[in-house]
């Protein structure tokens, strides 16, 4: 899925169909080897934030994508801690973050 030659000569849509997969593999390749460990806290984040209503991108909030990045950074900052560490760590990291244009959230 990551080979760019399979968006050759695909139209828009394909290619917009095609990102998430794309997308996830990357992410996905990034948290390793903490992969189940970073599977559990997103999974907690995202309940978290259905519960809150506050999971939503067509609503202006965070989709499902957004929050995986959020994660998957605290989770690459601290690659030893276990699901309930990382839970305590994104709240805390995420309130004292300084949050902007000029400091994006980068993987």
């Amino acid at each position: 899925m990551l080979d760019n030659n399979i968006l050759r000569n695909c139209d828009t849509d394909t290619i917009r169909s095609l990102n998430g997969c794309r997308v996830t593999e990357l992410i996905l390749e990034l948290v390793q080897p903490n992969m189940d460990t970073f599977q559990t806290t997103l999974r907690c984040i995202k309940l978290w934030s259905k519960n809150r209503g506050i999971h939503s991108n067509v609503m202006g909030y965070l989709g499902g994508v957004a929050w995986a990045i959020l994660v998957a950074k605290v989770c690459n900052n601290n690659p030893f801690m276990e699901t309930n560490q990382l839970l305590a760590e994104f709240f805390r990291y995420y309130r004292d973050y300084e949050w902007g244009s000029e400091k994006p959230i980068i993987l």
